[in-house]
């Protein structure tokens, strides 16, 4: 893990989000190939499909909403 922090701080400046999400997805392509799995998309592009629009919440969205009208205190 330390090898992989200076790597980044090498490759990537601080705060250049672009760069950190390259990185990230260069990381699990090569811990994917290590293990011979065959993922076709980057591994940033699974949460952005799984969230990526109200739709895909498939309701998750008004949980909160369905929760105090049961009677639960949320903040």
């Amino acid at each position: 893990m330390i090898a992989l922090k200076k790597l980044f701080s090498i490759q990537c400046q601080t705060g250049n989000n672009n760069c950190a999400i390259a990185f990230y997805n260069q990381v699990m392509k090569a811990f994917d190939n290590s293990q011979k799995m065959n993922v076709p998309v980057d591994w940033t592009e699974y949460p952005t499909k799984r969230v990526g629009f109200v739709e895909s919440l498939s309701g998750r969205d008004r949980l909160q909403e369905a929760l105090k009208n049961l009677g639960f205190e949320l903040g």
